[in-house]
């Protein structure tokens, strides 16, 4: 359970089968306190969550975009490899920390290899919170700042950025 406390949050174990643990150590019934940044383990590692505190941000209720499995079921590509429920990328086994843009976008070309994905709907699905109006269904996000954050995404993917591929006057394709 995590319980918002003033403007502390902290997490306890309602005595689950597999535990609970922050940082790699278990919690007990008693609240823990939570920090920017601490790794929360579930079920014996079948899912991991990372705390992030930052504004008004934890009050808003996420969902899982995809069913959770077992954190082993990983999907590679020649040295890359790619956990979506992790949310976590290893290049020739070393971890790269993307941004939590450039991460959107390499999960939703990523989730759609080998399919164009438009403009639009990198607008839609990368910046959501962009939309100016309820009205308007297409977030304030021009070409140029999609064209640079597929530029950084793919100095980041080193000789893997090159499976980002182009589609003219359209958007870009995850290619495998």
């Amino acid at each position: 359970m995590i319980r918002k406390i003033n403007n502390q949050y902290t997490i306890s174990d309602l005595q689950s089968k597999h535990g609970t643990e922050v940082n790699g150590m278990p919690i007990e019934q008693a609240p823990h306190f939570l920090y920017h940044g601490d790794h929360i383990t579930l079920a014996k590692g079948v899912v991991e969550m990372i705390f992030f505190a930052e504004g008004s941000e934890m009050d808003v209720t996420r969902e899982f975009s995809f069913p959770l499995t077992n954190p082993k079921e990983t999907t590679s590509t020649s040295g890359l490899v790619i956990n979506l429920e992790r949310r976590e990328i290893r290049l020739d086994g070393a971890r790269i920390h993307l941004t939590g843009k450039d991460m959107d976008l390499l999960m939703l070309l990523y989730q759609r290899a080998n399919q164009a994905v438009s403009y639009e709907e990198i607008m839609v699905l990368v910046w959501p919170e962009r939309l100016l109006n309820a009205k308007s269904s297409v977030p304030d996000v021009g070409r140029a700042e999609i064209n640079a954050l597929v530029y950084r995404l793919r100095k980041r993917l080193g000789r893997y950025g090159e499976n980002v591929t182009t589609i003219p006057r359209f958007g870009y394709m995850w290619e495998e």
